[in-house]
């Protein structure tokens, strides 16, 4: 694992991962927050850039400990999230707790969750509701 520098951690030679401050601590009305490792966070990231689980500037992920998907975050309400969700533009990512059941625009897209129904992260019956922001038991 590389090291953190400024709450930047080099991906390769010229584009970085930022670790936002604000993702982690207190969660607002509009900003989830982390409750995994930097390192898992990073793990998590490249996870999602290794395996080509992206659509337009944006991938996501999720956080796996013994087989069983975990959560990644909270939200303001404190409801776990399961999934992050990171922005990719120019030299610099950064990334955040993803909250598919209140923005729409943080739901996965539906050939990720496939992918990930494949490898048994998710059940196929999970897809529909998490398409459809309803709370389900990961």
């Amino acid at each position: 694992m590389t090291e953190t520098i400024n709450n930047r951690r080099e991906i390769n030679g010229n584009s970085y991962y930022v670790f936002v401050p604000y993702h982690h601590g207190r969660p607002t009305a509009d900003k989830s927050v982390w409750q995994i490792t930097n390192d898992d966070e990073f793990s998590i990231f490249l996870l999602s850039i290794n395996n080509s689980w992206i659509k337009e500037s944006y991938s996501w992920s999720h956080f796996l400990e013994a087989n069983q998907i975990r959560p990644v975050g909270v939200n303001f309400h404190g409801e776990d999230l399961y999934f992050g969700k990171f922005i990719n533009e120019n030299a610099e990512s950064h990334g955040y707790p993803a909250d598919y059941r209140r923005k729409i625009q943080d739901r996965p897209p539906v050939e990720i969750l496939l992918i990930w129904e494949k490898l048994g992260v998710i059940k196929s019956h999970h897809i529909s509701k998490i398409l459809r922001g309803i709370k389900c038991n990961l």
